[in-house]
């Protein structure tokens, strides 16, 4: 299921109002949250739990007190459990000390977090429930020497609803933060686990129901899952012919991009087009009859030819990719542009809408990286626009009427109004040639599927999720284009699965 993403300010907005208008106490939502993080540990562990000791670190605020409801419940099946606090019980805040009181009634061994340091102690199992989502800044003593100390320790590692050290709401860490293999997020995903650096530190990130409705609060901001897409794959009852799956019309490749356009047309063949079209120079026509024998080669030796073509019987217009950067890129997105067809436009393709004057994107896909980013929003670096992920992804669309994947880690897709995070992919995809796989994926399915967001949802999901299940056989380092593409099988057949 989908969930909505909120701030370190939205989440606590909602905790206030599940108090204040639903009159649901503080105290029973602590108890959910810890007990949510224990019972998770309980299910992962089973009965290899009662032969492992946990070591259960809490600051002074509400999240330590999630810490310490989590040590009642582990008490009852680890082996030993461990809390180390950080101040005097007179500094809690009201709900941390009554946990605390609840965790000495049950004789549960509270020590403080110097101790750990002094006597270098090792635990199969480290929670870590110190600072939670309102975290800003740097680590300081002594938090920033146990931190580092729980890092460089083996056994499991558990972050309470964000690794301490990470900014809730950027993902930004500025000196260190602890390094989670899970990360317990309560009732809300935060944006700064789904942003990197904090997304790195989080680990796996699994998300629990504390009590607090989903209604309480609006978002626009929403992380996607894989049942929430299934959706929008196409619907075959049996009598389809190739002309109902859609005829797309792929514009790529150049003598020195040859590899973007097969990437891109093969993509569109294997995402379910019933025909796909290439558009080619002249000069490469032939290289790519040789590569590509489901795609129809349309060779073409100069603008008038390409015109010619583009007035073609098509569905959907994929271009962009390998095109190269000069004046005849330029007139032949003028020419795409001036099409009805539902458009996706990539690569060289969106160096060229900087070099057009207020383009008509409406019904647009646009797929920039950050670097080709800037030729959208040329005030803003790629860097800037990199870690400002969720303004621009929504700005692209706000300023050229269309939809807007921003390709990177995470992936994010907008319509102006709402940011949707894709949960797939991994770092082998950074390598040349990734970005033209998706670009046909979406030429593909976009006659079938018709609705750009939609569309632009699922296919980033399939690619990302291709790359991913390689990993069952592959290496960061192996993961390549080829593979992906080739992969698109089982990508699809694995999201089928979830309807």
């Amino acid at each position: 299921m989908s969930f909505k993403v909120l701030t370190p300010e939205q989440m606590k907005q909602a905790d206030l109002k599940a108090q204040e208008e639903l009159h649901i106490s503080p105290l029973i939502l602590m108890e959910n949250a810890g007990k949510s993080v224990a019972n998770e540990i309980i299910k992962r562990f089973g009965s290899r739990l009662n032969r492992m000791s946990v070591g259960i670190f809490c600051g002074k605020g509400n999240n330590g007190g999630d810490g310490l409801v989590a040590a009642r419940y582990l008490k009852r099946k680890a082996k030993s459990v461990t809390v180390f606090i950080f101040t005097k019980e007179e500094e809690f805040s009201r709900d941390a000390a009554i946990q605390l009181k609840a965790a000495k009634r049950e004789n549960i061994e509270i020590r403080s977090a110097q101790d750990f340091l002094k006597k270098d102690e090792s635990f199969g199992i480290y929670i870590d429930a110190i600072f939670g989502t309102g975290f800003k800044g740097k680590m300081e003593s002594p938090y920033l020497e146990i931190v580092e100390g729980l890092n460089n320790k083996n056994g499991f590692k558990v972050a309470c609803d964000i690794p301490s050290g990470v900014n809730g709401e950027t993902g930004t860490v500025e000196n260190v933060a602890f390094r989670a293999h899970l990360t317990s997020c309560f009732a809300f995903p935060k944006t700064g686990i789904l942003l990197f650096p904090g997304r790195y530190f989080a680990g796996e990130v699994k998300v629990f129901d504390i009590g607090i409705p989903e209604n309480i609060v609006e978002s626009d901001k929403i992380m996607m899952e894989g049942d929430d897409l299934t959706k929008y794959l196409p619907n075959y009852i049996g009598n389809e012919h190739k002309g109902i799956c859609g005829k797309v019309l792929i514009v790529a490749g150049s003598k020195a991009y040859t590899g973007a356009a097969f990437f891109t047309a093969a993509s569109a063949v294997e995402s379910g087009a019933g025909l796909t079209y290439l558009a080619a120079p002249k000069e490469i026509a032939f290289v790519m009859q040789s590569k590509l024998n489901e795609v129809i080669i349309l060779p073409y030796k100069n603008i008038e030819d390409l015109r010619a073509i583009l007035h073609g019987d098509f569905d959907v217009i994929g271009c962009g990719p390998g095109l190269g950067r000069d004046e005849n890129t330029i007139k032949t997105v003028k020419e795409i542009l001036n099409l009805p067809h539902p458009k996706v436009i990539d690569a060289d393709g969106l160096w060229a809408l900087s070099n057009i004057e207020s383009p008509s994107l409406t019904g647009c896909i646009l797929t920039p990286h950050p670097g080709e980013a800037t030729f959208l929003i040329p005030n803003k670096s790629a860097k800037e626009i990199d870690a400002d992920r969720i303004s621009v992804s929504k700005e692209i669309p706000k300023k050229y009427n269309c939809i807007t994947v921003l390709k990177g880690a995470p992936t994010v897709t907008s319509d102006g109004n709402v940011v949707y995070f894709n949960p797939t992919g991994n770092p082998g995809m950074a390598v040349g040639g990734m970005g033209d796989v998706l670009t046909g994926i979406l030429s593909g399915l976009l006659p079938r599927i018709k609705d750009p967001l939609g569309c632009a949802l699922l296919a980033t999901y399939v690619h990302g999720l291709s790359a991913d299940l390689l990993l069952e056989s592959e290496t960061f380092e192996t993961i390549t284009p080829t593979k992906v593409l080739c992969n698109l099988n089982q990508a699809f057949g694995s999201l089928r699965k979830c309807g």
